[in-house]
């Protein structure tokens, strides 16, 4: 998350403070029948509270591992994501993906990922090759481990701030794709020739 975005949620979470007062907490209900206008509760204001924190902690944690992880190339740290999902290693996993994801992320989700796409790995990795995102040229690393139906199943890094950036896993659309034999042969073997024509 961005400082940016993240100031905007302090504001409103202050916002929200200011508007409720406590005093009047069971007082209150959802709308002023008078005014027709909706009533902030301190319910409101604990819940905005608690997701600010659990924002909080993700971004802090996220920073943390982000350095740690920027210099792991695309090929260790598909492995990382891929071997986490099909372990159901929540925690692994969210260190992996960007903030917004992570706070979003929950065992639901990585156990329907692991059970729709990783189900029959062997725990390898067939290739890596690069490509640019379709709509935001962001550079991507497509990390093959396996066929399926005459289709490669990968799973999609992005990589932020370039050459000195790091890889987040879950990127693209939806994180794994099926690609066709053709597809993955058009990117590139060498990510350096990917960001040299940016």
């Amino acid at each position: 998350m961005k400082k940016s975005a993240f100031m905007i949620a302090v504001l409103i979470v202050l916002s929200l403070m200011i508007a409720c007062d406590s005093k009047e907490k069971n007082d209150r209900q959802d709308t002023n029948k008078e005014t027709g206008e909706t009533v902030v509760t301190a319910e409101d204001v604990d819940e905005a509270k608690e997701v600010l924190d659990k924002i909080k902690t993700e971004r802090e944690r996220t920073q943390e591992v982000s350095e740690k992880l920027k210099g792991m190339k695309a090929e260790e740290f598909g492995f990382k994501t891929l071997k986490a999902v099909q372990e159901l290693d929540l925690d692994t996993v969210k260190s992996l993906v960007g903030t917004g994801m992570a706070v979003n992320m929950d065992m639901e989700f990585l156990k329907g990922e692991q059970e729709k796409y990783l189900q029959n790995w062997d725990g390898t990795i067939k290739g890596v090759k690069y490509r640019k995102a379709q709509l935001t040229g962001t550079p991507q690393a497509v990390i093959c481990y396996m066929t399926d139906n005459g289709k490669i199943m990968a799973h999609i890094l992005e990589k932020r701030g370039n050459q000195e950036g790091r890889w987040y896993a879950f990127g693209g659309r939806y994180g794994f794709e099926a690609i066709t034999e053709e597809e993955y042969e058009s990117y590139t073997d060498d990510f350096d020739t990917l960001t040299e024509t940016q």
